[in-house]
């Protein structure tokens, strides 16, 4: 029920707000709207008001604004189709901006409410290899690898890029600009989430990586681990130290799963980790300029994640479909509120990047459709570029079924 219930608000808020930014768009460029529908399939709700029918429909993954020619000719001059090409753009790109807007204003607001890590160097562990290259409290990270960022996350991304190899960190201290080397420490994981409980990590398992060893070996979100190595499992520090203390790179991990104990054998990844913490900030300014720096990074991440797709270095494993978000919204539903806010604003990201692709049926190939028109001086013809948007419909259906297929049988739904 947890699950059913983040996933519908999930999904009726990302969409709703895409679908927003076409409805308003349309109605203040005066574009003759016939219906605002959130959801696909049969009708659950309506109410019509003026011109433009509101309805709710039974498959909440997706939603439509049905404008006057948009996909036929149309002799009204409400249409679509006799609206300026700019006044067209605006209407078909409003839809993923709003998303990205709403992608701002959730980092926005968990920045406001919980904090987020800021550059700036507060508590660090003199046993770690940053102490011992010279970073001291009160540093600010301006560079990594003579790259400047703007971001806790990019640190951290370029951190996990670096893995354990050496690189180097440029600082502020005292308006004079200090460079260190560092070969970070690491720690091995299996790629596992605990399931939170009074605000305190449990050794029941909430989420499970897809692309990780946990998973490979066939461990399930909501196994709980009661032993490690024949070592009895009482805490999540248990199997923290459980998963880094053997040398001979193989952890037997012991579930109980439905009353049953299941063995698996993993051999753990490793990963590089941060010697220090740094100071958080939750105040007003910083949470409106973290949601843009967090948007634009996560905008950033999608385009490498694209590039990699295209270049065949991603796996069919690590593309989720509608089942395999519901899934991970599931999971982080158990996590809290605030975990569940913030991978809806992923989502919101992924929607507004994916439908600006140059996709027939998608908004990127009708902002394409205009750009030609916008240079040859005149339309191609609606019914044309109808029929394109439509194979290209048929497709993602097509493509949609087949990635469903593919979480159904990752997820072991049946």
């Amino acid at each position: 029920m947890t699950t059913a219930i983040a996933a519908i608000f999930v999904f009726f808020l990302v969409v709703m707000i895409h679908e927003l930014g076409h409805f308003v768009a349309a109605k203040s460029v005066g574009i003759k709207v016939h219906e605002f529908s959130i959801g696909m399939g049969p009708r659950l709700f309506k109410i019509g008001k003026g011109e433009t029918e509101y309805s709710i429909r039974a498959i909440p993954i997706g939603g439509y604004v049905k404008m006057e020619g948009e996909d036929e000719h149309s002799d009204d001059i409400r249409s679509f189709n006799n609206k300026p090409v700019t006044a067209r753009m605006a209407t078909i790109a409003a839809g993923p901006i709003m998303n990205f807007i709403l992608a701002i204003i959730v980092y926005g607001l968990i920045t406001l409410f919980v904090g987020a890590n800021t550059t700036i160097v507060a508590d660090i562990d003199k046993n770690y290899p940053e102490y011992k290259a010279g970073l001291r409290s009160g540093d600010r990270i301006v560079k990594v690898n003579d790259k400047y960022i703007n971001s806790w996350d990019e640190y951290i991304n370029n951190l996990n890029k670096a893995g354990d190899e050496k690189f180097s960190i440029t600082v502020l201290r005292e308006n004079e600009e200090l460079k260190f080397s560092i070969k970070p420490a690491t720690r091995k994981f299996i790629g596992i989430t605990p399931q939170m409980e009074n605000n305190k990590p449990t050794t029941v398992i909430a989420m499970v990586d897809n692309t990780l060893p946990a998973y490979e070996a066939g461990i399930k979100s909501g196994d709980k681990i009661i032993k490690i190595n024949n070592q009895d499992i009482k805490t999540w520090e248990d199997i923290k130290e459980g998963i880094n203390r053997p040398r001979s790179g193989i952890v037997e991990i012991t579930v109980l799963r439905n009353g049953e104990e299941i063995n698996f054998k993993i051999k753990p990844k490793e990963q590089p980790i941060v010697g220090f913490t740094t100071e958080v900030d939750k105040s007003i300014g910083f949470a409106i300029k973290n949601g843009f720096k967090r948007t634009i990074f996560y905008i950033g991440m999608m385009f490498e994640f694209f590039g990699k797709l295209l270049s065949g270095r991603v796996a069919s494993n690590q593309i989720a479909g509608p089942v395999g978000v519901i899934n991970l919204v599931g999971e982080a539903a158990k996590l809290g509120f605030i975990p569940l806010l913030s991978l809806a604003g992923f989502i919101s990201i992924n929607l507004g990047f994916f439908n600006l692709l140059p996709i027939p049926a998608l908004d990127g190939s009708r902002l394409l459709f205009q750009i030609i028109e916008l240079f040859r001086g005149k339309p191609i013809d609606p019914e044309k570029e109808g029929f394109i948007h439509f194979v290209g419909f048929v497709f993602l259906i097509l493509l949609m079924i087949f990635v469903t297929y593919k979480d159904i049988i990752r997820l072991n739904v049946f």
